[in-house]
């Protein structure tokens, strides 16, 4: 599934405040993990590159 940005690849073994941890791609082809909750509510749209981009 795609988020702005980032691809959710798949779920991990671990939790955030028992909330999924997925493993994640963005455009840019970084690599991070982000709770699923982050995913949902759109609260994170990249890995940090719009943000790197517009300054």
């Amino acid at each position: 599934m795609e988020f702005g940005f980032i691809i959710a690849v798949d779920p991990t073994d671990k939790r955030d405040r028992k909330d999924i941890v997925w493993r994640c791609h963005c455009r840019c082809e970084t690599e991070f993990e982000l709770p699923a909750t982050h995913l949902i509510t759109s609260s994170t749209l990249s890995c940090g590159c719009i943000q790197r981009e517009s300054l």
